[in-house]
């Protein structure tokens, strides 16, 4: 999710100068037509602090086809405006996928997929050290990262990047 500042604020100022006119063409009084404005700015500041700190896995995943590091756990606890998941269940997070395709796509994925992804991206491990928790080679962790990411690639209309990510941590 993106804000750009300048842009909200001058449809926010348009649209306020608009319901201004309106109320004072309905007779509304002056002190009443300012408690609405502040409540609108209220909703406005609500509004852009969610924009702004508040990540989708669809724009993870994004960047993660780009090339770029990826973190939930990171951001989850600093920035996450919605309730506390229930993190009692294997697999909450998909429930917090706004995007329902790629929610249906990752529930398509086997439990072993499923995990992997939880673990390099929620939990921030590298493939390396999920490789040492699994015990299993790191080639072989990367090899299902990289097809569990292809498929949700794939069924989002993306396509993975030829070279293979850089994985330090």
């Amino acid at each position: 999710m993106s804000w750009n500042n300048a842009i909200e604020k001058r449809k926010f100022d348009a649209k306020e100068k608009e319901l201004m006119r309106q109320y004072r063409e309905a007779g509304m009084s002056e002190e009443l037509m300012k408690e609405l404005y502040e409540f609108d700015w209220e909703v406005y500041k609500s509004d852009r602090r969610y924009y702004e700190h508040t990540q989708s896995l669809e724009e993870l995943l994004d960047a993660y086809y780009d090339g770029q590091q990826v973190s939930l756990k990171r951001d989850m606890e600093a920035f996450t405006v919605l309730p506390e998941p229930d993190r009692e269940r294997k697999f909450w997070w998909i429930d917090e996928i706004e995007n329902e395709k790629l929610a249906a796509v990752i529930n398509t994925l086997d439990d072993f997929e499923k995990q992997l992804i939880h673990l390099y991206v929620y939990e921030e491990y590298s493939s390396y050290e999920i490789s040492s928790m699994l015990n299993i080679p790191s080639s072989n962790i990367r090899y299902h990262l990289n097809n569990a990411f292809a498929k949700l690639a794939s069924a989002m209309g993306r396509q993975l990047p030829k070279t293979e990510k850089s994985d330090s941590k």
